[in-house]
């Protein structure tokens, strides 16, 4: 496959996967207005429900946005990475495919976009 074409797709990824994921941190941030919500909002590495909440939050609206941009991708990829292999396997353990269908699919796109790195059209190639 030609560079260009490699390049067209690391940022069809990065803005595709990072767009798609903000809304779930808005939810997350929403909830954070919520005092009820942070009770009931899942605690897998046992940080108390309001920092996972915080935590979920963060990675989940700054690291897309600094993703789409391109910054530091193979680093930034990495919190998201992790937090849907949380969600898939640990949040959602035991729960039907269905439900946990959603952090695969951007378990798998993140992987592709680490593997991948920012491409030729992102801030890293304005240097």
């Amino acid at each position: 496959m030609k560079k260009s074409y490699l390049d067209l797709t690391a940022l069809l990824l990065r803005i595709g996967f990072g767009a798609l994921m903000i809304p779930h941190g808005l939810r997350k941030l929403d909830k954070l207005n919520n005092p009820i919500s942070e009770l009931t909002f899942s605690d897998p590495l046992g940080i108390g429900s309001k920092n996972s909440l915080i935590a979920a939050t963060v990675v989940e609206l700054l690291f897309p946005v600094l993703i789409m941009l391109g910054a530091k991708v193979r680093i930034t990829t990495l919190p998201l990475i992790a937090t849907m292999v949380i969600a898939a396997f640990v949040v959602h353990e035991g729960d039907s495919f269905s439900d946990r269908e959603p952090a695969l699919l951007f378990l798998v796109g993140y992987v592709a976009i680490w593997l991948l790195g920012a491409g030729k059209y992102s801030v890293k190639s304005l240097r």
